[in-house]
């Protein structure tokens, strides 16, 4: 009698694959183990695919995130480790595909997803951080029901990096302007570019390329709360 699941398995098993790619993380499961994940190249602002390799070359999973920072963020954040000294070897292609026999990473079993909140504001505040690659920084202003107002700091990737919580939305203010920060409403017109004189490059990149705010719900876990203004004395 044939074995009808039998050949599925063996012609899924000679099923082999190959991805063209340098940019690659991996994590060292156990001594005799390593799972590598290739980040597929894809467009800017296009969702980016990033498939699971073990060291015996099988292809044994595959996750799809919002853009390509978003992949190596995750990635990093799930241990696994970009390149650096002394990798362990590369496994060669082409690879076996069985892809959905072990889903490990995208069926959430070794995965761990960044908690997931939602601010009830649209008082943003930005800051050119780095001008030559466009990175900004978000800050958000929310006045909670106990009079506490609360600054959330976000990197253009949606991740909060920090919170601070004020007495009042004029020292919110006055200090979101001391740091640099500027109302995200109001850094396109003509008055403020020269009043903030100082800050004319981010007038700049609004005018020239408008201004990207992240999109809720943001993202936060201990790993990136590092505190880069509370805790680091990056406040003046």
């Amino acid at each position: 009698m044939i074995n009808i699941k039998k050949i599925l398995q063996i012609i899924k098993l000679s099923s082999k694959v190959t991805f063209d790619t340098d940019r690659y993380l991996y994590k060292i499961t156990n001594h005799k183990n390593t799972d590598w994940a290739f980040i597929q190249p894809s467009e800017l602002g296009k969702e980016c695919e990033v498939k699971f390799v073990d060291s015996e070359s099988i292809l044994f999973d595959e996750m799809t995130f919002d853009h390509t920072s978003q992949a190596f963020t995750e990635l990093e954040r799930n241990g696994f480790k970009y390149k650096g000294d002394n990798p362990p070897v590369l496994p060669s292609p082409p690879y076996y595909d069985k892809r959905g026999e072990s889903s490990a990473y995208s069926s959430g079993e070794c995965w761990t997803s960044p908690t997931k909140i939602r601010v009830d504001s649209n008082d943003y505040w930005v800051k050119a951080d780095i001008f030559e690659s466009l990175d900004i920084q978000t800050a958000l202003i929310e006045k909670q029901k106990d009079g506490v107002v609360k600054v959330f700091f976000i990197r253009d990737d949606g991740y909060i990096f920090d919170i601070m919580d004020f007495d009042s939305i004029k020292e919110v203010e006055e200090g979101l302007t001391r740091n640099g920060f500027e109302r995200h409403d109001s850094i396109t017109k003509p008055d403020n570019i020269e009043r903030h004189g100082n800050n004319k490059r981010l007038h700049d990149i609004a005018l020239e390329f408008g201004i990207r705010l992240p999109e809720q719900p943001f993202k936060e876990d201990d790993y990136f709360f590092y505190g880069g203004y509370s805790l680091r004395g990056g406040w003046k």
